[in-house]
């Protein structure tokens, strides 16, 4: 019968902590979305605040949507970079058809980051390097699409 309690025992202690990992799993999960909308939000905010601004004659870039193409982990990643007024209102992987899935759904989160930073110096995903260095190197190339030099 002793063993009976113990076994017992040891099982609603294993539940509850599985219950408590999934509760603040979830938990962190709901925040870190949150934050995400929040950045968006301001983001976005910030480009509308900008878009308005006078430019003077001497902008950087030609306003447009321009693709660039880099070597990835499984080969060529085609991207492609939204411009207006000097500055980047958009960046989208075009195609990736040979990355591994997980690997560019990893590197992705660069495309948010030069957006937010206004820069394509950014340091790639850990784990997703490769990817992460396509990418890059496909923005580089759009970006140099949309110089007027």
């Amino acid at each position: 019968m002793k063993v009976f309690w113990i076994k017992s025992i040891n099982c609603i202690l294993i539940a509850g902590i599985i219950m408590g990992y999934q509760y603040y799993a979830v938990k962190r999960d709901n925040e870190i979305k949150a934050n995400e909308e929040e950045n968006a939000k301001a983001r976005q905010e910030w480009i509308e605040s900008n878009k308005n601004t006078q430019v003077s004659k001497s902008s950087i870039y030609k306003n447009g949507v321009f693709e660039g193409t880099g070597k990835g982990f499984g080969g060529d990643i085609v991207v492609q970079v939204t411009i207006e007024n000097d500055f980047i209102t958009d960046a989208a992987i075009v195609s990736a058809d040979n990355e591994t899935p997980s690997y560019i759904d990893a590197a992705s989160a660069i495309l948010d980051d030069v957006v937010a930073k206004q820069t394509v110096k950014v340091d790639a995903v850990s784990g997703a390097t490769l990817s992460s260095n396509g990418i890059i190197e496909g923005l580089e190339n759009a970006i140099k699409e949309a110089s007027d030099e």
